[in-house]
């Protein structure tokens, strides 16, 4: 797995959603508008990006999640106080696209992940 790497404090998502469905950040990038971007995606707008590429999935919520699977989760930010980030999780590994501090293992909270249905 080749770990792809945000490019502004925003696009985390689409960095994580590359890695989940095995294409470039350009792959993705493409699909969205310039807010989205910059501003984030919605877990509702990840899976909506996640289907244009041919591949069904679902919001799970912390408790319901298979950490056995590849997710894209999101977890508390290591740079901004009361922000969630976007991680890949391959099934055994985390794969964190933060440019500055970030995670090299499961974090204790996951808000909430997005896996293959």
């Amino acid at each position: 797995m080749k770990l792809i790497k945000q490019r502004h404090h925003g696009d985390c998502a689409i960095a994580a959603i590359a890695m989940f469905v095995g294409v470039s950040y350009e792959d993705v990038e493409k699909k969205l508008s310039k807010v989205e971007l910059y501003a984030g995606l919605t877990e509702e707008r990840e899976v909506e990006v996640i289907g244009s590429f041919g591949i069904k999935s679902e919001i799970r919520m912390n408790e319901t999640w298979d950490p056995s699977e590849p997710a894209v989760l999101s977890v508390p930010s290591l740079n901004l106080d009361s922000t969630l980030h976007a991680v890949y999780w391959d099934g055994s590994r985390i794969y964190d696209p933060s440019t500055k501090n970030f995670y090299i293992e499961l974090p204790d909270r996951i808000e909430y992940a997005i896996q293959r249905v």
